[in-house]
């Protein structure tokens, strides 16, 4: 069985804001930067490795070059992203939307 969530039926329009950071050694990403609610967030490594700490706190490092992750939320849920998106010896571009 599973649940069924009813969509808002307001139609109100929702206002999101798109935001990118380049992250390099010394300046990872984190949801510091984020103004609003998070309901996106992309990262691509685009050279040298990363590391990303997820939302549990759990670390994956030397992720490759090439790596693209997307996290994303619907309607009017809340995205909780990674801790930090972090370059080691290269460089990672961030981008995310927020309402």
């Amino acid at each position: 069985a599973g649940n069924i969530v009813a969509c808002p039926t307001d139609n109100t329009v929702r206002t999101l804001t798109a935001q990118h950071l380049l992250a390099v050694p010394g300046t990872p990403w984190t949801p510091a930067a984020v103004t609003g609610v998070l309901t996106s967030l992309t990262y691509t490594i685009l050279t040298g490795t990363g590391t990303v700490v997820d939302a549990s706190g759990d670390s994956i490092a030397a992720l490759p070059a090439g790596l693209s992750a997307t996290f994303n939320s619907d309607d009017d849920n809340v995205l909780t992203p990674p801790q930090s998106i972090t370059s080691v010896g290269g460089q990672i571009y961030v981008f995310w939307t927020q309402r």
